[in-house]
């Protein structure tokens, strides 16, 4: 019964995970000079959190 449960389990998990990991928005690695967020969506010419342009 247990390994039935593991057969079930184990490859939902995998699954779940991998769907998780690539619906996550990709971010552009640029600190904000302004107020410093590090993190920025791929295509945004200026900050989230202040609206400072950021220098791509």
């Amino acid at each position: 019964m247990i390994t039935g449960y593991s057969i079930i389990a184990v490859p939902t998990g995998i699954f779940t995970s991998e769907l998780a990991r690539n619906m996550r928005p990709q971010l552009n690695p640029v600190t904000c000079p302004n107020c410093g967020k590090f993190g920025h969506a791929i295509a945004a010419e200026f900050c989230d959190r202040c609206g400072h342009a950021l220098h791509i």
